[in-house]
C-alpha cells in the first residue's frame, strides 16, 4: 500500500516544483500539532499513510529487549483529516484512520484490522508573533490546543488499534522565528475516562507530553523540521485498585519535510519517527520506527 502514498507524494512534489511565483510559506509540518491551514485560508484536507515497525520493547523496570528472530510488531495506517478555519485564529479539524496491526512473538500471534479512534482537534491562536520591525520586546506566538479522542477503534485477538476509552487533552504551543529558523515547544496533558474494553472496569492513567521542534527554510518553498518528544502515562487502575508499575514512558525523535509553492495548493510531506533503543528510557512500551507520507490541499 505504501507505493500509492509514494506516488501521491511524487505527484504533489512535481506539481509544487512547477508552480510559478514561489514564495515563503510557514505551512504546518509534521510535529507540534501544527495547524493544517494558514490564517488566510478557510479549509484543507490531508491524506497520509504510515507504516511502523517495532525493534524491541521496554519492561516496567526500563530494561530493553530487542525483538528476536521470527518476532515482529507491524502497523499500517491510512489517515484522512479535514480542517475548517471559521476565523483567522481558530482551526477545527477531525481525522479518521483505518489500519491493521500484526504481532508475533514466542507465545502468540495476533492481528487486527479496521477503524482507529476518531480524533477531534481545536487550535486557537491566542497570541501572534511580533513582527521583526515592531518596537519593544518581540513576543512569540502562543496557541491553545484541545483534543477529544473517541473510542471507535477495532479490537480483535486481544489487540486494539486505539486507546479503548475516551481521552480529553489540553495543551499550549509556543513558537518563535529567528531568521530562517522557527523554534517551538508544546506541553499537553490528558485525562482518560473509565472503560470496560478489557472485560473489567479499568481507568488508564493521565498522560503528559512535552515536545520541542525546530523548523528551517533552506529555500522559501521548502521547510524541514526536527523534533524530540517525551510522553509519560501514569499507572492504570483495575476495578478501582491501582496497578503499580503499569505506567508508561516513551521518547521519540523525528524529522519531517514539506514543500509548497505559491500558485500550488498542494503540499506533499514526509516524516520519520524513531524511538532510540536505549535502556532506562522507555517503560512498558514498544519501540520502533515509522515513516509517514502525506499530501495536503488547502484553500
Amino acid at each position: 500500500m505504501i507505493w500509492r502514498a509514494a506516488c501521491a507524494f511524487a505527484f504533489g512534489l512535481v506539481t509544487a516544483l512547477y508552480a510559478r511565483n514561489a514564495a515563503a510559506c510557514s505551512c504546518g509540518v509534521p510535529g507540534l500539532e501544527s495547524a493544517l491551514t494558514r490564517p488566510d485560508e478557510t479549509w484543507g484536507v490531508r491524506i497520509a499513510e504510515t507504516q511502523s515497525f517495532a525493534h524491541g520493547q521496554w519492561n516496567a523496570r526500563g530494561a530493553y529487549r530487542a525483538l528476536g528472530a521470527g518476532e515482529h510488531d507491524r502497523t499500517f495506517e491510512l489517515l484522512a483529516l479535514a480542517a475548517l478555519r471559521p476565523t483567522s485564529r481558530l482551526e477545527l479539524s477531525v481525522d479518521g484512520r483505518y489500519g491493521e496491526r500484526s504481532l508475533s512473538n514466542a507465545t502468540s500471534t495476533a492481528a487486527v484490522r479496521g477503524a482507529d479512534d476518531l480524533l477531534f482537534h481545536a487550535r486557537f491562536e491566542l497570541l501572534r508573533e511580533s513582527m521583526p520591525w515592531a518596537p519593544g520586546i518581540r513576543l512569540p506566538a502562543l496557541a491553545l490546543i484541545g483534543s477529544l479522542r473517541a473510542p471507535t477503534a477495532a479490537r480483535a485477538d486481544g489487540l486494539s488499534l486505539g486507546l479503548g476509552t475516551w481521552e480529553y487533552a489540553l495543551g499550549a504551543a509556543v513558537e518563535q522565528s529567528i531568521g530562517r529558523f522557527r523554534l517551538g515547544a508544546l506541553a499537553e496533558v490528558a485525562d482518560r475516562a473509565s472503560d470496560t474494553s478489557l472485560g473489567v472496569e479499568r481507568t488508564l492513567g493521565p498522560r503528559a507530553l512535552g515536545q520541542l521542534v525546530a523548523w528551517y527554510w533552506p529555500d522559501p518553498r521548502l521547510v524541514v523540521s526536527a523534533s524530540t518528544s517525551l510522553t509519560w502515562e501514569g499507572d492504570a487502575s483495575v476495578q478501582g485498585r491501582s496497578a503499580p508499575g503499569s505506567g508508561t514512558r516513551l521518547w521519540l525523535v523525528g524529522v519531517g519535510s514539506s514543500f509548497r509553492a505559491v500558485g500550488s495548493n498542494v503540499r506533499p510531506g514526509i516524516a520519520l519517527r524513531y524511538a532510540p533503543p536505549a535502556p532506562d528510557v522507555g517503560i512498558n512500551v514498544v519501540g520502533g520506527a515509522a515513516v509517514e507520507l502525506s499530501v495536503a490541499y488547502t484553500r
